[in-house]
């Protein structure tokens, strides 16, 4: 639930929507002590180490705003939260989320976000 993301348009549900539910299931599993991760895909402005074998706004340089990929300010901030950056389109290669999870105990996860062909 990045910038980028929440302003692309969606269906069935707004992005307005969708980050509504996301606010209130990290809110609910803060309040439970369960861990909450939040990713957010990056690349260099001039598109050099975004991720290859696409054509989207992260291949061409240019076409993104300044904080394209900052998580929306209704989830960030939380210093308790996992936050996990990624170059690739998979959130465990390339991260150590997969150590942070095992380290925590953690064998069953929670997956949301908006529906991207990519992505959730």
């Amino acid at each position: 639930m990045q910038n980028a993301l929440v302003s692309a348009p969606t269906a069935p549900y707004s992005d307005t929507e969708v980050a509504a539910r996301a606010v209130e299931l990290t809110r609910a599993f803060r309040e439970h002590r369960a861990p909450v991760v939040l990713t957010r895909v990056t690349a260099r402005a001039d598109g050099s180490d975004a991720a290859p074998g696409r054509t989207d706004a992260l291949n061409q340089p240019g076409s993104l705003p300044e904080d394209w990929d900052a998580i929306v300010d209704d989830l960030a901030g939380h210093p308790e939260d996992i936050t996990v950056t990624k170059r690739t389109w998979s959130t465990f290669r390339g991260t150590d989320l997969d150590l942070r999870l095992r380290r925590r105990g953690v064998r069953q996860i929670v997956l949301a976000g908006l529906t991207t062909s990519i992505g959730v």
